[in-house]
């Protein structure tokens, strides 16, 4: 319940003349075979540009496991998204996959320095 109204302050935050957003809620019920569902689900709309959630690690997996396209995944809880795929990403714990496209990103822009 926090973790989607921190998502729903965020998002009200931002002038829709800049970017306009909707927030899309779905329970995975912590259940890895619903969470692929929801996430195959999303991915056919041309509207969803990101899924965050899969709070589990296994949920996460699975999801990630389940996409047909590169969809970016966010779990704010997750310790892991070691075997999701590309373009799966944790807030929780040491997260190497995100630091390397971070680094990526910040070399292809040809930045100096980051604070």
């Amino acid at each position: 319940e926090l973790i989607r109204e921190g998502i729903e302050v965020a998002v009200a935050t931002v002038p829709p003349e800049e970017f306009d957003v909707a927030v899309v809620v779905r329970d995975d019920a912590g259940d890895p075979v619903r969470g692929a569902e929801i996430v195959r689900e999303l991915e056919e709309s041309d509207s969803v540009v990101a899924v965050v959630g899969m709070l589990l690690e296994d949920v996460l997996l699975s999801a990630g496991q389940a996409r047909s396209t590169p969809i970016p995944l966010v779990s704010p809880t997750a310790r892991s998204g070691d075997g999701a795929g590309e373009a799966v990403y944790t807030l929780e714990g040491a997260d190497p996959a995100a630091a390397e496209s971070i680094a990526e990103y910040a070399a292809s822009r040809a930045f100096q320095k980051i604070a």
